[in-house]
């Protein structure tokens, strides 16, 4: 067993394997492309840099960076930090510390207080939140079919906005969606929860929205789309695009716009002013030539 102490650097290299490492505070192990490290105990400083890590412990105060290559099976413990950077990939993360992905991380598992974050291009594909934790999705980030089972979830603001995407049988009951967050309603995703100030939902094929819209909120039912039993109150928009569905919805102070039938309304609208004249407009006059009686001679006035 390898012990990386205070000052000192353990570099794997490409055709090398190192097997429970031992990284004190204040030392660093690097897994260059081609290596591999597994069940590796971090209190200090990993870092993957193209290689591959296996079942990493990263404990209180240790940090984990997974700068390019692939993070596997880790355990962030509660005072531990990883970092999964743009080229960076991490795959089923058990997080009761906190993980910062800008790259791309899969199946990880947030509790016991833990947080999962992301930001700029990162994406995180089947999280689960459980209770007491959270996954928090900023500005240009993604977050894919995430299941909050008890936790939460926070899409944030930016110019624009975070993305969260539905698919298939995730789960999302009483998420935080803040203004300028973008929701895609996936296939066979239902979302429930509700579209607040500044927040769009997109209700793409296959899919189906039922929470409610409130003010500054917007909702679209695109082609192959279900809007079924929804709000929206005053102040909401909700637009019904060609091939949409809405099904039982409540309006409350607000139009439900088909676009198809708006457009032909319009059409309607417009050829029936040019067929009819406004009330306040005269009414066409007779020409003094039309109205002139005929003028005889003289000579056959009396005739």
């Amino acid at each position: 067993m390898t012990t990386v102490a205070s000052g000192q650097t353990l570099s794997v290299t490409s055709g090398q394997t190192s097997t429970g490492v031992i990284v004190d505070s204040g030392g660093t192990l690097d897994v260059f492309a081609g290596g591999k490290v597994s069940s590796t105990v971090d209190s200090g400083f990993v870092n993957v840099s193209g290689g591959k890590a296996v079942s990493t412990i990263v404990v209180s105060g240790g940090v984990e960076e997974v700068v390019a290559g692939i993070d596997s099976l880790t355990t962030i413990s509660s005072g531990g930090f990883a970092f999964v950077s743009s080229g960076g990939t991490a795959i089923g993360t058990k997080i009761e510390g906190f993980q910062r992905v800008e790259g791309k991380a899969t199946g990880a598992k947030v509790s016991s207080g833990g947080d999962q974050t992301l930001q700029f291009t990162g994406t995180a594909i089947g999280t689960t939140v459980y209770s007491a934790s959270q996954q928090e999705v900023f500005s240009g980030a993604r977050a894919v079919s995430t299941t909050l089972s008890g936790g939460a979830q926070s899409v944030h603001d930016g110019s624009s906005g975070g993305l969260f995407e539905g698919i298939g049988n995730a789960i999302v009951i009483a998420a935080q969606f803040r203004s300028g967050a973008l929701i895609g309603v996936g296939s066979g995703f239902v979302f429930n929860s509700a579209v607040g100030n500044g927040v769009t939902e997109q209700v793409l094929s296959a899919g189906t929205a039922t929470g409610s819209v409130s003010s500054g909120g917007t909702l679209i039912v695109k082609s192959g789309g279900l809007a079924a039993g929804a709000t929206v109150f005053k102040g909401g928009a909700a637009f019904v695009r060609s091939g949409g569905t809405i099904s039982a919805m409540v309006v409350s102070g607000v139009d439900v716009t088909r676009a198809a039938a708006s457009r032909m309304a319009r059409r309607s609208a417009r050829a029936a002013s040019r067929r009819c004249f406004p009330a306040d407009l005269p009414v066409p006059k007779r020409s003094t030539a039309a109205a002139r009686r005929p003028s005889f001679p003289p000579a056959l006035r009396s005739w």
